[in-house]
């Protein structure tokens, strides 16, 4: 899962198997290795939306009709607010040029691909 935040902005990318694993598990969790302390963030289903920071660990709620439309359509992404702070969700396509930490095959065809 891909975390990018600008602002008051908050963007995920999630791999086949991360959407998968939401859609069965209801959440799908990453750590990234900081040198003083470790980063968790996590997308889960919940009641209700919400984004919460704390002890390092960053969770993005969805109500589960959000992650329902990404688990269960063939809709690229999601959004929500919370507050002053935006939410978008997508699925993850391969890159147009390929890179050497994305070739898992673990991401969404590219639509640009199929172009003439």
């Amino acid at each position: 899962m891909k975390l990018r935040i600008q602002n008051n902005r908050i963007r995920l990318r999630l791999t086949k198997s991360e959407i998968e694993q939401l859609g069965v598990n209801g959440r799908v969790a990453c750590t990234t290795q900081i040198p003083t302390q470790p980063l968790t963030y996590s997308l889960n289903r919940s009641p209700e939306n919400s984004v919460q920071f704390s002890d390092h660990q960053l969770r993005i709620d969805l109500v589960p009709s959000l992650i329902q439309r990404l688990t269960d359509t063939d809709e690229v992404g999601v959004e929500a607010r919370v507050g002053e702070l935006f939410v978008l969700v997508e699925k993850d396509f391969t890159c147009l040029k390929a890179r050497p930490e994305e070739l898992s095959g673990d991401y969404y065809p590219n639509p640009l691909e199929q172009r003439p």
